[in-house]
C-alpha cells in the first residue's frame, strides 16, 4: 500500500479490481462489517481498506 485509503465496496458495488489488487475476498470485507454491527450487504454504504491494513466499514444511514 502507498498510504491511500483504497475503496473496496461502494453503495452495494464491490471494487473486484482493487479486491483483487490487495488480494482481499468479499468473505473478508463481511468479517469487518460484522465486527462494526453491520450483518449485512445493504447495511454498508462504504468498505475501505485503510493504510494500516485495517477494513473501515461505514453503515448506510437509516430512514426515518
Amino acid at each position: 500500500m502507498d498510504g491511500t485509503p483504497l475503496v473496496l465496496l461502494s453503495n452495494g458495488h464491490w471494487r473486484t479490481q482493487a479486491l483483487s489488487k490487495m488480494r482481499i475476498q468479499d468473505d473478508d470485507v463481511m468479517d469487518s462489517a460484522r465486527s462494526f454491527g453491520t450483518r449485512n450487504l445493504e447495511s454498508i454504504r462504504m468498505a475501505v481498506l485503510e493504510p494500516v491494513g485495517e477494513i473501515t466499514i461505514t453503515p448506510r444511514e437509516e430512514k426515518k
